[in-house]
């Protein structure tokens, strides 16, 4: 079943509470490495604020793990005896609207969406995050930033990355590699829908 618990401000929070007290982190130090400060984090832990996915991927990093980590530690995933396993249905849904029990869109979504395609396991270093752009649609309304290092394969259509005042065009079936911790902007300009997959390096803030 997908999962779909960003939406959650009460669970986010607490998980991100243990992990923050797990490395021994105050309140200040978890905000001044995402950005924001120590009242927004508090906010955000007592579950009465929900972050932009980006706002808490900085914190995540800023703490020496993944997002697909995060998501996933309280629900192991058990790899199958075949070694074999469905990734769509194991994809986390971040923003955008519900999958079927199949991990389908029942019909081609005429909203942005952002999928995380990778739950955690041992050894896992990169995240792979898909993000999909109708016509004329923004990834996010600001600019945003998070810790690290970024490869952008391009799966559908043309994706316009502008950053710090230069834009580039990421073409379907070829790659545009860049720092996520300079902030950035993915749009769609064109008529068409837009599909790209971003594989996440995190770097620790």
């Amino acid at each position: 079943m997908p999962r779909h618990i960003i939406h959650h401000p009460k669970y986010l929070g607490e998980n991100l509470r243990r992990l923050r007290q797990s490395r021994d982190w105050t309140l200040e130090r978890l905000g001044n490495a995402a950005g924001v400060t120590k009242g927004y984090v508090s906010l955000v832990e007592s579950g009465k604020r929900a972050p932009h996915w980006a706002t808490l991927m900085r914190m995540i990093h800023g703490l020496g793990t993944t997002l697909c980590w995060f998501f996933t530690r309280a629900e192991s995933v058990p790899m199958p005896e075949d070694g074999v396993r469905s990734r769509r249905a194991d994809r986390i849904v971040v923003t955008g609207p519900p999958l079927s029990d199949k991990g389908h869109h029942l019909s081609l979504p005429t909203e942005p969406y952002t999928h995380i395609l990778t739950p955690f396991h041992e050894g896992l270093q990169t995240e792979a995050v898909e993000v999909f752009l109708p016509p004329h649609t923004e990834w996010a309304i600001e600019p945003i930033s998070f810790g690290g290092m970024v490869a952008a394969y391009g799966l559908k259509g043309r994706m316009l990355l502008v950053m710090e005042g230069t834009e580039y065009i990421v073409h379907e079936g070829e790659v545009l590699h860049y720092d996520g911790s300079c902030p950035h902007q993915l749009r769609n300009y064109t008529d068409h829908p837009s599909l790209v997959l971003l594989t996440i390096s995190p770097v620790a803030l």
